[in-house]
């Protein structure tokens, strides 16, 4: 009787016939890990986030230099401007492709634009978190989330992407 029902169904090799006595576990596929997830929006993040910071340093106006011989106090020297701005779009971008297939390995592989809305949520929370403020964290969740569903529902000319979507909408040829 106690056999039906191991303790640690991993350990033994008859359990395997039976998947009601394993846990769910979060699948994201064979060759993709959380880190590898990850490291997809966050090497895009950094890029993206050098060029924004360094144009946002070179629009400052002053460099720190010029400032200090001027006598002027710099709240945001470029250099901590560029790393700063780098960082949080790094974060964002890390965030969202580590957590939309999370979501959907938690809702059993449903692909629908849910799962980009709450992945874009987690990665705009970030930017309010990282100002400090509940009402920008507010804000931008639900501006990431409405962006990415909006992209997720909005027809692309990519052939594989309409028929993943032809088959999760039901939609028919015409």
């Amino acid at each position: 009787m106690l056999d039906q029902f191991p303790i640690r169904p991993h350990l033994n090799s008859y359990t395997t016939s039976s998947p009601e006595l394993y846990h769910r576990r979060l699948n994201m596929g064979a060759d993709d890990g959380l880190i590898t997830n990850a490291m997809n929006g966050l090497v895009p993040g950094l890029g993206i986030g050098l060029f924004v910071g360094s144009a946002r340093a070179y629009l400052s106006g002053l460099s720190h230099a010029q400032a200090v011989a001027a006598g002027r106090v710099v709240a945001n020297p470029p250099l901590r401007l560029i790393t700063t701005t780098t960082a949080m779009f790094a974060t964002v971008g890390a965030m969202y492709t580590a957590t939309e297939p999370i979501v959907r390995s938690a809702r059993d592989n449903v692909d629908d634009p849910w799962n980009g809305a709450v992945a874009g949520c987690a990665a705009g929370a970030l930017v309010g978190v990282r100002n400090g403020s509940l009402a920008t964290s507010c804000g931008a969740c639900a501006s990431f989330a409405a962006i990415s569903a909006f992209i997720e529902v909005v027809p692309s000319g990519n052939d594989d992407t309409m028929k993943r979507r032809k088959a999760v909408y039901g939609m028919v040829d015409q």
